[in-house]
């Protein structure tokens, strides 16, 4: 039986409800901002059509998200269980074009949960991979709207999609590639792409993704910095390939063990509702999905391939093992009963991890008093008009201590205005010794670190007070811009 819209409501919300309180849990047990928020919180300080290697979307949406409920780690975080209700969203909305019976749909869902780049990483820190996931799944839902319903108002509404995911981040282009691809190889999802209004779906997308694009022409090389390439010739297109293999591999598992248990048919079309076709369109976008990344690997010669980068181009496949699956009552129970207690134990390992590190001897970022102990270095001082920071998580955090500071780091394309007046230089390294900090201060800043006199601050670790966490820091002056008389303003 297919279930019933009312059935599926419920079901998100509680799925809804789930992210919501894991992020609420993480943020209660620590005001420390991780590798990915750190670099939100420094790059939206300003707006611009690009910054580093990876599309500004979800940059834009952390400034919006500051704006609204003002500047902190709450709203930054808050954007994540958002997204990732939006992509759960999409993939039941999914489930129900396709004639998913309630038992399927369940299956889909825990799917999810099978797949630790969902449930455990996309929790932890991750940004731009939960937002081009997001979108891709909006995309494919919106792909099968337009297909049932071939309106302007669709093919409008997927131009919109497509060009907002590629301003989520790069990779997906390629699953974007891989969609119109196995749309092509599927007679009634072809019929979308032969339609006249297809043209109105591909000018939407150049225009949403026009600024960035030029931004892109003129900034390859900063764009293009995050494909690892072999130093000094070693490697090559096999290891590349053998290494994007090993990754897709570990990130299907180990949803494609557990889902050993459900047994499938591939003659089988989905729901009682289902058009074949559906069932192609998934199966092919699968194999499609694997030639754009062998042909990626190819032409670029990457030879890093992470976890995560599979985020936006695999999110699927929980649909698809949902779609052909055809368990016996023992079989669904068991895999259901898995997912229940993975969801669970995640639930509890989140804040966790934090909590019981000092009885684990594991450490984690937000166990680093980062916000604490730059705000310590300032106290009895003027608070700072710049922060110039060694690492982005010592600037992102600084953005939690200082909110109102322009806050700077190496490798970051940012532009936060003037850097002039009072100011701190805070680094890790042990009396800021980094080469490459202090080449930085001096060739960007006109500012020779080995003159300045670096004090020392400490401060035990959240939930470890035995193990303690040091900076180093600097007051710095910087004249502003000459008046008309020649003095500093």
């Amino acid at each position: 039986m297919q279930a019933n819209s009312k059935s599926l409501l419920y079901l998100w919300a509680m799925v809804a409800a789930y992210f919501c309180l894991n992020a609420l849990t993480q943020h209660a047990v620590s005001g420390t901002a991780d590798l990915d928020q750190a670099e939100q919180l420094i790059l939206s300080q300003a707006l611009q059509p690009g910054y580093n290697a990876q599309p500004p979307l979800y940059t834009y949406l952390a400034g919006l998200a500051f704006s609204l409920a003002g500047h902190g780690l709450a709203p930054l975080a808050s954007l994540k269980p958002v997204l990732l209700s939006v992509f759960v969203g999409a993939m039941i909305a999914a489930g129900a074009r396709f004639g998913f019976t309630w038992r399927q749909q369940l299956i889909a869902i825990a799917g999810i949960v099978f797949v630790p780049q969902f449930i455990w990483e996309s929790q932890r820190d991750l940004t731009h991979s939960v937002l081009a996931t997001a979108l891709a799944a909006c995309t494919l839902l919106q792909v099968v709207r337009t297909r049932m319903r071939p309106v302007l108002g669709n093919y409008l509404a997927l131009g919109v999609l497509a060009g907002l995911g590629l301003l989520s981040k790069y990779n997906y282009a390629i699953f974007l590639l891989a969609l119109v691809a196995a749309m092509a190889t599927v007679p009634r999802y072809r019929a979308v792409l032969g339609n006249a209004r297809f043209l109105a779906t591909v000018c939407v997308m150049v225009a949403v993704a026009a600024p960035h694009a030029l931004w892109l022409a003129d900034n390859y090389a900063l764009a293009s910095s995050g494909i690892e390439r072999p130093p000094g010739g070693k490697g090559n297109v096999l290891s590349g390939l053998g290494v994007a293999a090993t990754a897709a591999l570990a990130f299907l598992t180990p949803l494609w063990l557990f889902s050993l248990i459900l047994g499938f048919d591939f003659r089988h079309r989905g729901g009682d509702k289902s058009d074949a076709a559906d069932g192609r369109l998934l199966l092919n976008l699968l194999g499609l999905v694997a030639v754009c990344v062998v042909l990626f690997v190819a032409l670029t010669d990457a030879q890093q391939v992470k976890d995560r980068w599979y985020q936006p181009l695999l999110f699927f496949v929980p649909l698809l093992v949902a779609y052909h699956s055809r368990p016996s009552p023992r079989g669904f129970r068991i895999f259901i009963s898995l997912a229940a207690l993975f969801a669970v134990l995640v639930a509890f390992a989140l804040p966790a991890r934090t909590l019981l590190a000092e009885r684990l001897d594991k450490y984690s970022r937000p166990n680093m008093p980062y916000p604490g102990l730059i705000r310590s270095i300032a106290s009895g001082t003027e608070e700072p008009r710049f922060v110039l920071a060694e690492t982005k998580l010592l600037g992102g955090n600084a953005r939690l201590a200082f909110p109102d500071a322009g806050v700077l780091a190496p490798t970051f394309n940012v532009k936060v205005g003037g850097i002039a007046g009072k100011g701190l230089v805070i680094c890790e390294t042990r009396h800021c010794d980094s080469e490459k900090f202090r080449v930085w201060l001096w060739r960007d800043h006109a500012i020779d670190g080995r003159s300045l006199e670096f004090k020392a601050a400490d401060m035990p670790f959240n939930y470890a007070p035995a193990k303690k966490m040091t900076i180093y820091w600097a007051e710095v002056s910087v004249p502003g811009p000459a008046r008309p008389d020649g003095s500093a303003r």
